[in-house]
């Protein structure tokens, strides 16, 4: 049973909300109607509005949770980095609104039946498992919280059972109460980072968990109550905050996405940045890669990354004049995030007699490929050209498609910042048709090719 319990959970935010009271709601008569608190739990630091929370209240109504906690819960999903500190404060009020003063207060952590596999410290006093248990008690004068495993009735205690563990604070002057959280879990342990938050039942933790046994979705449920651990009837009682909160592992992208080298040239540098959910370098980060054509030859297996971020590995050709594709994958190790770069080798073009005075002549038109969608990246190739000396490259944002031209478009703007040979498409280009732009110069003059237009991105 634990173990189904544990899958209903692990497919959407509804379903969560679902599985975490599945055995609550039955306690209660079909017809019972959900009942206002007496007391008034919030969350007021961290702030819920960021982009890396989201409101499920609506759903918490839905799907029943509102029977087992009563009418005025609030039901969030947020997402932090793993290994990271967490302060809360809770603001603890009457049902009129007026604080509660010198109260003690207790943060749930790993609520029951919430099939938690988060572990933290905390430098908050705390009760975990059976008060008279003596490895219980060491564990929780250490401040150690363990994942639950979802609960049991044993001695009438299912809270004992669980794994849950009991934070204590008490309000001050304005019915503030603080409690610290610092998780402990591997780095391999951690979800997927989210791509996007930006409406209720976003984020489906795919391919997280094990399907058999549930493990692998690094999330645990908190919320707070004047109980040290509250019963069906206690939390009723109370309206309060329920937290789900995902630690999530980094993202790894990469520099470029394709280039293209002659084998003559010997290796090529690929590089890949590692960051957290607030887009920040992370250092000392593993990374693993992996040649996926077999193509060529990799410079090492993994490396770390440094003070910006970056991890750096070489590809070289199998020889001289061979040819192909080498497409490089490198993996946060021990997570799901990864990114691809791929080296396209190709013989270099003999070189053609540089017209005298005259500006560069392209030959062949400067092109882009990829897929047009929000959050990929289109790559490049800036052509073929006779007589340049030098290259610089400029994104375009377009309102119509059309054929590669000699000139920038009419309708066409300029990408601010953009100047690479790759573009990663954020939600300012949807709707808008992409083009390339190559400026060629040598000593005369220069000359420009601008690319065909991609689909529209979307």
């Amino acid at each position: 049973m634990k173990s189904l319990t544990r899958i209903g959970r692990r497919s959407q935010a509804s379903i969560a909300a679902l599985a975490l009271v599945s055995a609550s709601v039955a306690l209660l008569p079909a017809h019972a109607a959900p009942a206002a608190g007496t007391t008034v739990l919030r969350l007021v630091s961290p702030t819920i509005a960021s982009m890396h929370a989201a409101d499920l209240t609506l759903d918490a109504a839905a799907n029943g949770l509102t029977n087992a906690y009563g009418r005025g819960l609030k039901f969030y999903f947020i997402y932090r980095n793993v290994k990271t500190n967490l302060d809360m404060t809770w603001k603890v009020t009457d049902a009129a609104g007026t604080p509660l003063t010198d109260r003690t207060v207790y943060l749930i952590v790993n609520k029951y039946r919430s099939c938690s596999e988060t572990s933290f410290t905390t430098t908050n006093t705390m009760q975990y498992g059976e008060p008279t248990n003596p490895a219980d008690i060491t564990q929780s004068n250490n401040g150690i919280i363990t994942p639950d495993w979802c609960g049991d009735d044993a001695g009438g205690h299912p809270q004992w059972g669980s794994g849950e563990s009991s934070l204590t604070g008490t309000t001050d002057d304005q019915g503030l109460v603080t409690f610290n959280l610092t998780n402990t879990n591997k780095v391999q342990e951690a979800e997927p980072a989210p791509a996007v938050l930006t409406s209720d039942k976003t984020y489906a933790p795919a391919n997280c968990a094990d399907a058999a046994t549930g493990m692998g979705c690094l999330e645990t449920t908190i919320t707070a109550s004047l109980v040290q651990h509250p019963q069906n009837a206690d939390d009723r009682a109370e309206d309060k905050d329920l937290l789900n909160i995902h630690f999530v592992n980094n993202a790894v992208t990469s520099e470029v996405s394709s280039t293209t080298s002659a084998p003559t040239s010997g290796a090529k540098a690929l590089r890949f940045k590692v960051t957290d959910l607030a887009g920040q370098p992370r250092t000392g980060v593993t990374l693993d890669f992996l040649n996926i054509t077999s193509i060529g030859f990799l410079s090492a297996s993994s490396a770390l990354t440094d003070s910006n971020g970056y991890a750096t590995v070489s590809i070289a050709p199998d020889c001289s004049t061979c040819t192909g594709i080498s497409k490089i994958k490198a993996v946060v190790a021990g997570t799901t995030s990864a990114a691809q770069s791929s080296v396209i080798w190709q013989a270099a073009p003999s070189p053609s007699p540089t017209p005298t005075a005259a500006k560069p002549r392209v030959s062949k038109v400067a092109s882009v490929a990829g897929a047009a969608t929000v959050g990929k990246a289109l790559a490049s190739n800036k052509g073929t050209w006779i007589g340049a000396t030098s290259y610089s490259y400029k994104w375009y944002a377009c309102t119509t498609s059309g054929p590669a031209n000699t000139a920038i478009p009419s309708g066409c703007v300029g990408i601010s910042g953009a100047t690479g040979t790759s573009l990663k498409l954020t939600a300012a280009q949807k709707g808008k048709y992409i083009r390339f732009g190559v400026t060629a110069k040598n000593a005369v003059g220069s000359s420009i090719s601008v690319s065909a237009a991609s689909s529209k991105v979307g």
